[in-house]
């Protein structure tokens, strides 16, 4: 992956016949793995142009979670208090071209020389140019919502706080609308109690096929409220986070994604519809779960390889808190996709995770079904962790 490639990038799909969402995604967040000893560590840095002078007012920031910091006269920053691990370092400037790169921790400082390149002004302007009157604006807009927002009821209580610095653009003749923002989209998460930066690198949405692809980084920050509000925030943040992509890898992590609620099951050939009123679309799967070691393997860098195909899971915590059972010499089941339930793909020769949920490299996954809903609207960040039963709410 190129140092200013997007650490992430979803497509979504939605399909006639289950309206159920597919997603595929690039998964390279940048998060810390723990060290023995916890000692932290100073990320330092430097931006300047390819003149070798420096760049003030630059946002810099790690991806996926709640540490941003702005570029200094002479074009520097620093991050401190961090554990030794891998994270993803995200640049944005305007005039210039986006920047990601990977920084592995190792070293009690470690001190960067980023250069940033000027932006292809000719290009940008074709990508931006949007046309169209208010009404059409409007339209354009609410769609692009949809999307990146989610159809979730945390996407009810979002609002981006400057929809001024996203230009959009409906090809009536492809039925596609494409968007790029001049500045980081901020959104106001009501429901969740951040405000989230997002570094939007790329979006497109194909109306006619319900088909739609985008990229970009983010970043969190913690909305003030009182006792009361951030009580509700918390029950907010549990219940995105049960379900959610990130809680499943931690589970695959930490070898019990059971214990969290997944039961998880090797998925094969999918069924087509034949018709007859049922216009689901059905999957067939080992009717006896995956035993995680055979799919997930600890790495001397503490990362878990993950390798497998496609994979059937539901979370459904009353169930896996039942005892496990074996079907001896059993047949392929057959079993409809909805949205209770997550179909996944690894399209790549394996991919690395991390204790924290992060999926480290690029990756692509392809998603359909219950995680496939949860968008900008529902993320949390790496930090986030829920409460214990009976212990005080998690705080970042």
């Amino acid at each position: 992956m190129s140092a200013n490639q997007s650490p992430l990038s979803v497509c979504t799909t939605l399909s006639r016949a289950t309206r159920s969402l597919m997603f595929f995604i690039v998964l390279t967040f940048g998060c810390t793995l723990s060290s023995a000893a916890q000692s932290t560590h100073l990320l330092t840095g430097k931006l300047t142009d390819s003149l070798s002078r420096p760049i003030p007012s630059a946002t810099v920031f790690i991806v996926g979670m709640t540490k941003m910091t702005s570029t200094g006269k002479d074009g520097t920053f620093r991050f401190d208090g961090l554990q030794a691990g891998t994270y993803q370092l995200s640049v944005s400037m305007m005039g210039f071209a986006k920047h990601t790169e990977t920084v592995i921790l190792t070293e009690p400082v470690i001190d960067l020389k980023i250069t940033l390149h000027p932006t292809d002004i000719l290009l940008t302007e074709v990508i931006i140019s949007s046309g169209g009157n208010k009404k059409d604006r409007e339209e354009n807009y609410k769609m692009f919502q949809k999307v990146f927002l989610g159809g979730s009821v945390n996407a009810k209580k979002c609002r981006i706080l400057n929809p001024e610095t996203l230009h959009l653009k409906f090809d009536k003749k492809a039925d596609m609308l494409t968007a790029y923002a001049d500045d980081l989209i901020i959104v106001e998460n009501e429901a969740l109690g951040y405000k989230v930066r997002y570094l939007l690198n790329n979006f497109s949405y194909h109306a006619t096929q319900d088909h739609a692809s985008f990229s970009g980084n983010s970043t969190f920050e913690e909305l003030p409220g009182n006792d009361k509000q951030k009580g509700i925030w918390a029950d907010a943040r549990a219940k995105a986070y049960q379900g959610s992509l990130m809680q499943f890898f931690r589970g695959l992590y930490n070898s019990n994604a059971r214990e969290e609620g997944f039961l998880i099951h090797q998925a094969y050939e999918r069924v087509p519809v034949v018709g007859g009123g049922d216009d689901r679309e059905y999957v067939n799967i080992d009717p006896n779960e995956i035993d995680l070691y055979t799919i997930s393997k600890l790495g001397l860098d503490s990362l878990m390889r993950l390798q497998f195909t496609k994979l059937f899971i539901t979370y459904a915590p009353k169930q896996a808190a039942k005892q496990r059972l074996l079907y001896v010499d059993a047949r392929k089941k057959q079993v409809p996709i909805t949205t209770n339930c997550t179909l996944m793909y690894l399209l790549t020769d394996g991919a690395m995770i991390d204790q924290k949920g992060d999926a480290s490299g690029q990756h692509n996954f392809t998603i359909q079904g219950n995680m496939a809903l949860r968008r900008v609207a529902d993320q949390l960040p790496f930090e986030y962790y829920p409460a214990k039963p009976g212990q005080p709410t998690a705080k970042l």
